[in-house]
């Protein structure tokens, strides 16, 4: 077992506390099983890394792991919980920050009824609605700013998986398995 260890659990934002009825986690949930494994050692010590505005697990509404108020009650732990708000990888007229800033003070409010992006106005943010023209701007961006340099933004999980296939085979000409100089986020 460790002793005086600091654990350090990057995107835990994805770490779920759902009890699943499956044998792969023995204490019921992911984060039980790390809560457990941590607390067997002696001394240790764990740092959740995450966003609060990322998806949460599949079938939650927030990110446990993330939340000061669920490892205090339900894990019995002594939170310390800092936030960063420095954005440091978009420019600052990048339309994707200031949509990004302004929703994630909508979701701390808890009023986001009526909330739309604003779109217009800035020059790394295209809307685009047809398959034929979303196609051409996918491969215009590779090209002009590379795939490293290229994001776009859908409404689920289930709508990216879609649009991950649809590029792999219809601009990379990739199968859909993953395969060596992939890149993986």
């Amino acid at each position: 077992k460790h002793t005086n260890t600091i654990f350090i659990i990057d995107e835990a934002s994805m770490i779920s506390d759902a009890v699943l009825e499956s044998k792969m986690y023995v204490n019921g949930s992911l984060l039980d099983d790390l809560i457990f494994y941590i607390d067997s050692g002696k001394n240790c010590k764990i740092i959740f890394v995450g966003d609060t505005a990322q998806l949460p697990p599949v079938n939650l509404d927030v990110s446990p792991a993330l939340n000061p108020e669920v490892l205090s009650l339900h894990y019995n732990k002594n939170v310390i919980h800092l936030e960063l708000d420095e954005v440091m990888r978009q420019e600052a007229n990048s339309g994707i920050l200031s949509n990004a800033t302004e929703l994630r003070q909508i979701l701390k409010s808890h009023f986001f009824d009526t909330y739309s992006f604003n779109i217009k106005g800035f020059k790394d943010i295209v809307r685009l609605q047809d398959g034929y023209e979303i196609q051409d701007a996918i491969q215009d961006a590779f090209s002009n700013y590379g795939i490293e340099e290229t994001a776009f933004i859908v409404r689920s999980n289930k709508r990216a998986n879609q649009y991950n296939d649809q590029i792999r085979s219809k601009i990379l000409s990739r199968e859909s398995e993953i395969a060596t100089g992939d890149f993986m986020m």
